[in-house]
């Protein structure tokens, strides 16, 4: 191959590697996530549920009634005044939250939670996820969040979280996370973690972790953890 041949060759070559480089640089990108599938002519990325092409937001284009192009007090889901009180509900919650539910105008409930008739939701509370609240239950200046599950309780300046278990109790200025059960009980400033298990207690300025049981006992400024087992401490 003499020079000039060489040199048509390595142009023809380079020209073909440019071409095929700019095709690769603006191809067609899809990406399935959670049963949603996103396609994208450019740069897709998939964040937290969030689908961006090129930098900007984008619907999964499948016309989910849930989605908002902006963010909203349940992040990117639509919302709606709930007729009982003024407060926001998801779109995605307007069947599974009941119409006599009394949210106030500082409150929201966001995903799919499930709020029941006489329920209230107030004073700044969130309540989000698949969490279900039930029975007399009143919720103030707390966030409610994963798959808890909350009934005939009081929350107060609480967090309840993971797929924790609440019922017959009274939680204020404290944080149930895990998969804690509380039944029966009072929790005060105190932090509930773990697998614990709280029944017929009152539990104050402590912390209860691990798989620990505490049943018909006072605790006070303690520190329960492990397999911990307190019963009839009074």
């Amino acid at each position: 191959m003499n020079f000039k041949k060489a040199i048509k060759h390595f142009s023809m070559a380079f020209g073909a590697f440019i071409t095929l480089a700019a095709g690769s640089a603006f191809a067609m990108s899809v990406v399935s996530v959670n049963g949603k599938t996103y396609t994208c002519n450019g740069s897709l990325s998939v964040v937290n549920g969030v689908a961006t092409c090129n930098g900007k937001r984008i619907d999964s284009g499948e016309g989910s009634k849930c989605e908002s192009d902006t963010k909203t007090i349940c992040g990117f889901e639509k919302v709606k005044v709930h007729a009982n009180g003024g407060g926001k509900v998801s779109i995605c919650a307007e069947e599974t939250v009941s119409v006599s539910a009394y949210i106030d105008q500082s409150s929201a409930v966001c995903g799919h939670s499930v709020v029941g008739a006489k329920v209230r939701v107030e004073q700044g509370s969130v309540v989000s996820g698949s969490a279900e609240i039930s029975g007399t239950s009143v919720i103030q200046s707390s966030i409610i969040s994963g798959s808890s599950e909350v009934d005939d309780s009081e929350i107060i300046d609480s967090q309840i979280s993971g797929s924790s278990e609440v019922n017959a109790s009274s939680i204020e200025l404290s944080a149930v996370s895990g998969a804690s059960e509380i039944d029966d009980s009072i929790v005060s400033r105190s932090a509930v973690s773990g697998a614990s298990e709280v029944k017929d207690s009152e539990i104050t300025r402590s912390t209860i972790s691990g798989a620990s049981k505490v049943k018909n006992s006072i605790v006070l400024n303690r520190i329960v953890s492990g397999n911990t087992k307190i019963r009839g401490e009074r």
